[in-house]
């Protein structure tokens, strides 16, 4: 019988921890990794998590102009 303060992970999260640095095993085998994989590599690589820009004549409309 297992304790009662232990969860159960799902499938997908087997084989990753969710505190990872609490086994003295690398960040990419936090379950964030397991669920967001290309969002979590781009973040290693520095990218920024801002959205992409909008190309639409609305944005550049909303856009001040420089002087």
């Amino acid at each position: 019988m297992r304790p009662t303060n232990e969860e159960m992970k799902s499938e997908k999260e087997r084989g990753f921890y969710r505190h990872p640095e609490l086994y003295n095993a690398p960040a990419e085998k936090s379950t964030m990794w397991a669920h967001f994989p290309q969002a979590m590599s781009r973040t290693k690589a520095g990218h920024s998590l801002q959205p992409a820009p909008v190309h639409s004549p609305l944005a550049k409309a909303a856009t001040p102009a420089k002087p």
